[in-house]
């Protein structure tokens, strides 16, 4: 026998209006359903790709390491005309010249080595730092709205990531249950 629909929805609510079903019954049903966790997933690599603060400090970044370079162009910009000058010049020049320049030119490449160096170290630092400080602000933001929304559970998004759980309830923390059940065999 097929019952009609509306007859359905109306049983329906004549059973929660008599108090046979509760609605709390129906919300512990769907939590039974999603097992009862909120759980929410981030994609850390696409916020920060897509942060407006990191792309902004990044520009500044890059702008101080222009500096930076434009000083070391002007070391090899004169360490080419050294080389030009002891080619075109070297020998015709007195030994003494010559021997001057020669260490001139050994002094600047070495000046020119460090400095490059330098310029390397101090810029993979500053980015190390930028990035560093970035993940934080942003795991900071998921600590946030983890606790704020109730989550249970927040997981990294990325496929690519190493890391996986970046926000954990301690309402789901069995660390004290497993060293309880190790200490007790």
């Amino acid at each position: 026998m097929r019952v009609p629909v509306r007859f359905v929805v109306v049983g329906v609510a004549i059973i929660l209006a008599a108090g046979l079903v509760s609605p709390v019954f129906v919300s512990a049903q769907n939590a039974e359903m999603t097992g009862g966790y909120k759980i929410g997933v981030v994609d850390r690599k696409e916020v920060f790709d897509n942060l407006e603060q990191q792309q902004r400090q990044y520009q500044e970044l890059q702008r101080e390491m222009e500096e930076m370079q434009a000083e070391i162009d002007r070391l090899s910009e004169r360490i080419e005309a050294d080389q030009q000058r002891l080619r075109l010049e070297g020998p015709t020049m007195s030994p003494a010249d010559r021997e001057e320049l020669e260490a001139r030119l050994s002094s600047n490449l070495n000046q020119y080595q460090a400095e490059f160096q330098r310029l390397q170290l101090e810029v993979d630092t500053r980015f190390s730092r930028l990035v560093r400080r970035i993940r934080e602000q942003i795991d900071e933001a998921v600590q946030e709205i983890g606790a704020q929304e109730n989550f249970h559970l927040i997981l990294e998004g990325d496929p690519r990531s190493q890391s996986g759980v970046l926000y954990y309830s301690s309402t789901i923390d069995l660390t004290s249950r497993v060293l309880t059940a190790l200490e007790n065999r």
